[in-house]
């Protein structure tokens, strides 16, 4: 009786190899997370104020990038950034920069030149290209890569090419290795990059994904690299797909920062994979207490859960059986479903946490400030210099790690 329980699992709780479907949410990892829309905006600012003066700019660059004694100056390569488009447009860029970051100058003078080159490459649809880049061994154009690689992961994940996206994840953290970066602020960055790498992973669905995702575990454990939780559950829902159930309840006890009730469900599924049905019905109604005792009244089961406990009330007999049947039950009436799907929870990966009340003071602020930015941006234009506003924007594409 039990065992038909468990064997049914996979068809109830893990819809093989569906997880990373159009449907799925990956609202936080848009373009707009990673400055490309704002890199989009301020491009355009660029094209209207400098864009008469491009094909003059781009013969000043290759003379001073052919001739050995020829000087690329910072200002002048940042507006052939906003303003390349073409092929060739980006073969001048690449060996502007190349040249740039070899000069004595660079030095003192140097802007980080490699994310707003990865987001111009990621706008412009040139994927292959970025990847190349990355890749290089030798004279990489990429000198300083984390945000530019976390970057283009998500490009890759976006055109489903997961084994590539675990190409950008190998380099940089090998790259972590060779800098020994244990400070705070990798570790912030890192969230985005197990977000990612899990979600690659997930995508490949093979044994050896996991073998991949456990080995991710203990580089980055040797690195003091955190994951975030939502990573922790994409692999959970890795491990289930390939039958790893083990590995799949051991994953549950590193997730820090999610309510009880998330872990619970959790638990809930590996516990019943594993036959332990005592106290998979013991954990389900530990949860229905904690929402009485918390007086919450929803959004506590998946959708997974309860449709295991519908299978599970209509195959075990005597007391599991009434207990299961009076979950599902309390579940239906009190509406305690959790409006997105396991899956679906797992890829949507943080919201803003913000009060919307400093949202709404943040967007009076904006409005009130928009008649000194119009003003700027006339009197900028007349000046022939870009305003407040555009360069608050270039610093902000052009930061880096």
């Amino acid at each position: 009786m039990l065992s038909s329980i468990v064997r049914a699992l996979p068809r109830l709780s893990i819809n093989n190899g569906q997880y990373l479907t159009a449907q799925s949410a990956r609202s936080f990892f848009t373009p707009a997370h990673f400055g490309i829309d704002s890199f989009k905006n301020y491009a355009s600012n660029i094209e209207r104020d400098q864009g008469k003066n491009a094909s003059s700019l781009k013969v000043t660059i290759e003379e001073a990038v052919s001739k050995p004694d020829g000087k690329v100056f910072t200002e002048d390569l940042k507006n052939l950034l906003y303003l390349s488009k073409s092929d060739s447009d980006l073969d001048l860029l690449v060996n502007a920069i190349r040249k740039y970051q070899k000069q004595e100058s660079t030095a003192i003078f140097s802007f980080n030149f490699e994310t707003p080159l990865i987001r111009l490459l990621y706008s412009l649809n040139k994927t292959d290209r970025a990847l190349a880049l990355f890749l290089e061994e030798n004279d990489s154009v990429l000198q300083k890569f984390y945000t530019a690689g976390t970057i283009l992961m998500n490009k890759l994940l976006e055109e489903k090419r997961y084994g590539d996206a675990m190409k950008i994840l190998n380099k940089i953290l090998t790259k972590f290795k060779q800098d020994k970066k244990l400070d705070p602020n990798s570790r912030l960055r890192t969230m985005d990059i197990s977000n990612l790498a899990s979600e690659a992973l997930l995508g490949i669905n093979t044994a050896e994904a996991v073998n991949q995702a456990k080995q991710m575990l203990v580089t980055f454990k040797e690195l003091n690299l955190e994951l975030h939780d939502n990573a922790y559950i994409k692999l959970i829902l890795l491990a289930h797909n390939q039958n790893q159930i083990d590995f799949a309840y051991e994953l549950t006890s590193l997730i820090k920062n999610k309510s009880i009730n998330i872990i619970n469900n959790l638990k809930f599924l590996s516990l019943v994979r594993m036959n332990r049905i005592d106290d998979a019905i013991q954990i389900a109604e530990d949860t229905n207490k904690i929402v009485l005792e918390r007086a919450i009244q929803n959004r506590l089961f998946f959708k997974e859960t309860l449709a295991i406990l519908e299978d599970m009330a209509s195959k075990l007999e005597g007391e599991k059986k009434d207990r299961t049947q009076d979950l599902v039950n309390t579940i239906k009436q009190e509406n305690k479903l959790i409006d997105l799907n396991l899956n679906d929870y797992a890829l949507k990966l943080r919201e803003d946490k913000r009060p919307r009340e400093q949202q709404r003071e943040q967007n009076q602020q904006n409005q009130g400030r928009q008649m000194n930015r119009t003003r700027q941006q006339d009197q900028g234009r007349r000046e022939g210099q870009p305003n407040k506003q555009y360069r608050t924007q270039r610093e902000a594409n052009l930061r880096e790690d």
